[in-house]
């Protein structure tokens, strides 16, 4: 490249640019030196003119800054170092910069460049970060919690809580050689998951629950979270994290696993259907209930509707009661025909019991007995009642006719007799008289004797 192509490219820079000497006068300055403020407190910029001498400059400037940095141009320009960097403000109140000079040997026959650029973004950004990690850091020292505080690469460690100490049972200082050192305390069981869990994190957000073992040989549970934080361009320049030690949480969480698991075995055991429903549907049914329905082991009927199970003469009617059904109102137990297996309906007798927590939600436990049998008994005795009383009518009217042939016997056997003395007169009465207009008046009334005998013989 040619001598214009690197004066070109030197004059397009944003930062401030100067070539010095051997003895370190100004030989070249870029257009963004050359249009810097004329202030000396500037330590570069317009009052630093081509020609100068500009570690004299440096020392005549009257600051701390200017003095400081006049040795380190010397130093750099003598050889006895390779380079010199400096960052320094400039005026103050909101008006304050800062500016980062860098000056590099030339070699050969000596000389230096020197480069400014204005920091004030980055430190303020940096001032920021460290005014938000103090207020951090003193939240961090009085909550239960372990709060951390690492680069994206977790090879160093900012901070890391008191509460460390009393969760982990591990003093904190061996962390800021080691960052990780941490994850040696991770139980054997889950250490793979969570290392996986924090390679997989490409912006450093991740959150795993895991067990650690404590040098007394206690477990606790620990719940972590990982955040990060990120500057104005958006690059992520730290990691921030929460460790929580949620061991009674756990301990608290599996009795109520074990409570749950061992009222599901009573309610599998009992003679009593049991239904957990919500809205009207089924979450859970015992083996009794599901047998009442006819369905057998592994069979289930979660997910369906009560209300369409419903006979559908009642599911107009029951449908919105069925769903509306809880232990906490003034619903009463009812009668309902639900569908059977087998396509015919079954009746059950069902009361709201109680509303109950069941997978971390309230629902309404009903208890149902089948009372199909008993239905059925009533009506056989009602058929049996029924057909008792025609029974009793045929008998009552049996005996009313054997009231009425015992009657008529005893009428006959008299009338028998009656008739029998009236045919023997008659015969001894025709046996005096003859023929005649006598005669045949006696036979007349021997023929109805005769009649009259025969229909009391019938009556006998």
């Amino acid at each position: 490249m040619t001598p214009d192509v690197h004066r070109a490219a030197l004059e397009a820079l944003p930062q401030r640019v100067a070539i010095l000497d051997s003895r370190g006068t100004l030989v070249y300055v870029n257009a963004a030196w050359r249009t810097a403020p004329d202030d000396p407190a500037q330590l570069g910029g317009g009052a630093y003119r081509e020609g100068r001498d500009f570690v004299t400059l440096l020392g005549a400037a009257g600051s701390e800054a200017g003095r400081h940095m006049a040795e380190g141009v010397a130093d750099v320009l003598e050889g006895r170092a390779p380079h010199f960097e400096l960052e320094h403000p400039v005026g103050s109140g909101p008006e304050e910069r800062w500016l980062h000079t860098r000056v590099d040997g030339l070699g050969g026959n000596g000389g230096a460049i020197v480069v400014q650029s204005d920091v004030t973004t980055r430190r303020r950004q940096s001032r920021r970060l460290a005014s938000a990690e103090l207020r951090l850091r003193q939240l961090a020292e009085h909550i239960d919690e372990v709060f951390f505080l690492t680069d994206p690469g977790w090879e160093r460690l900012f901070y890391v809580s008191p509460a460390y100490e009393k969760v982990w049972g591990r003093p904190r200082q061996p962390l800021v050689a080691a960052p990780l050192a941490w994850t040696d305390a991770i139980h054997p069981e889950d250490a793979e998951a969570v290392r996986a869990r924090m390679a997989e994190a490409d912006d450093g957000a991740w959150r795993a629950e895991f067990r650690i073992l404590r040098p007394d040989g206690t477990l606790r549970w620990i719940r972590a979270k990982t955040f990060p934080v990120r500057d104005p361009e958006g690059r992520v320049i730290r990691v921030a994290g929460v460790a929580a030690d949620v061991t009674e949480h756990k301990l608290t969480e599996r009795a109520l696993e074990r409570a749950h698991e061992e009222t599901l075995e009573i309610l599998e055991r009992i003679p009593v259907g049991v239904v957990l429903n919500r809205a009207g549907e089924v979450l859970y049914m015992n083996t009794t209930a599901a047998r009442y329905l006819g369905y057998g082991a592994g069979e289930t009927l979660v997910g369906e509707r009560l209300d369409d199970l419903l006979h559908p003469d009642e599911r107009e009617s029951l449908g919105p009661r069925i769903r509306e059904m809880h232990a906490d109102d003034d619903s009463e137990g009812r009668e309902i025909r639900l569908r059977h297996a087998s396509g015919e309906y079954v009746s059950l007798y069902v009361v709201p019991v109680r509303v109950i927590r069941y997978q971390g939600e309230p629902v309404n436990l009903i208890a149902a007995w089948d009372v199909t049998a008993l239905r059925r008994a009533e009506a056989a005795l009602e058929e049996s009642a029924a057909e008792r009383d025609r029974l009793e009518m045929q008998l009552e009217t049996a005996q009313r006719i054997e009231s009425l042939g015992r009657l008529a016997g005893g009428i006959a056997h008299d009338f028998n007799n009656l008739i029998t003395v009236i045919n023997g007169n008659v015969e001894l009465a025709l046996g005096l008289v003859g023929d005649g207009p006598a005669g045949d008046s006696l036979e007349e009334i021997r023929r109805a004797g005769t009649r009259a005998a025969s229909l009391t013989d019938q009556l006998l």
